[in-house]
């Protein structure tokens, strides 16, 4: 045997017996670690993560402070009462829905070239979001609109109920909270008002709900549309259930998704609902959907969609100064 294949044999041993002895370390700690070990671990995981952030150089976008504050001022606090509350709950999901929007990313190989050359080329699914002001500011979660690859050569697409494409940007986010507010052109009158959901009572019902796609989208991208709308379309979704509380502890998501302090329910939830909205009876946003399991859904709170827009506000108004 030669001198380094005795010395690879050797450092093959070693790692092999650190690798067991980390390992019965590990299912030595499972075995032993109380619940709350683990809540304050997820915690320490969790506020290792940036809690509110600008998309930074936020003044490319040419946003105007006054204007952005008057269109959000009624989301920086929570709503006693919402003074457009419908009579019925039928109403609410109504509400609910006539807000709702797809959004999707779009890998664009092509731009600067000829859009027509080469079909766009999808590199994720379709998720929810809602539009919560009249200046086309959109909630959603941030795991539905951060960049995973190429952002250079990626576009947040939204498409609105009438099956109208929009280009998006990301203005502000919350990866511990799982929060992506952007700013679109869509126009029109979209009231909306939060809850406070520590006050909400363990038991209340709230209703879930947004838009499905069925078929595949084509379009162009200059400008961007659908060329094929008479092949799609866009399905409503709805769930009803319970408010079950405010959880105090973490949760984080088969894909690593990170939501700390999330409120929970039983509404149904599946791929494609994350960043739909959850209401009360009322009509008033309770949380945006964020994650799963079996029997309940974890959402972003109302509390925490208040301070990504304050953040927001605050963060645009120093820009403005400058």
């Amino acid at each position: 045997m030669s001198k380094i294949s005795r010395t690879l044999s050797y450092q093959t041993l070693i790692l092999i017996m650190a690798g067991s002895t980390l390992l019965n370390t590990v299912f030595s700690l499972r075995k032993t670690t109380p619940i709350e070990n683990k809540t304050q671990t997820l915690t320490e995981i969790a506020n290792r993560f940036q809690e509110f952030s600008l998309n930074q150089p936020i003044d490319e976008f040419g946003l105007d402070y006054e204007r952005e504050e008057r269109a959000l001022a009624g989301l920086t606090q929570a709503s006693v009462t919402n003074p457009y509350a419908p009579k019925a709950q039928k109403d609410s999901i109504d509400l609910l829905f006539n807000n709702s929007v797809l959004i999707g990313q779009v890998f664009t190989p092509n731009l600067g070239i000829d859009a027509n050359e080469k079909p766009v080329e999808w590199y994720n699914s379709f998720s929810n979001g809602t539009v919560i002001s009249n200046e086309g500011h959109v909630l959603t979660s941030w795991h539905v609109a951060k960049p995973e690859i190429f952002p250079d050569y990626r576009k947040i697409i939204v498409i609105d109920g009438q099956k109208n494409v929009y280009e998006a940007n990301i203005i502000a986010f919350s990866e511990r909270y799982d929060l992506a507010l952007l700013k679109t052109n869509i126009k029109g009158e979209h009231k909306v008002f939060l809850a406070d959901e520590s006050v909400i009572p363990s038991g209340d019902k709230v209703f879930s709900g947004g838009l499905d796609l069925e078929g595949k989208v084509e379009f162009n991208i200059s400008p961007f549309r659908i060329t094929n709308k008479d092949e799609i379309r866009l399905n409503r979704f709805t769930s009803s259930g319970y408010f079950r509380g405010n959880q105090d502890y973490p949760t984080i998501g088969a894909e690593g998704t990170i939501l700390a302090n999330p409120v929970v329910t039983d509404t149904f939830s599946r791929g494609g609902y994350s960043g739909s909205l959850i209401i009360d009876t009322q009509g008033r946003i309770v949380g945006v959907t964020s994650m799963s399991n079996t029997n309940t859904t974890s959402a972003s709170s109302a509390t925490n969609i208040r301070k990504l827009i304050t953040f927001y506000l605050n963060g645009l108004r120093e820009t403005n100064k400058k």
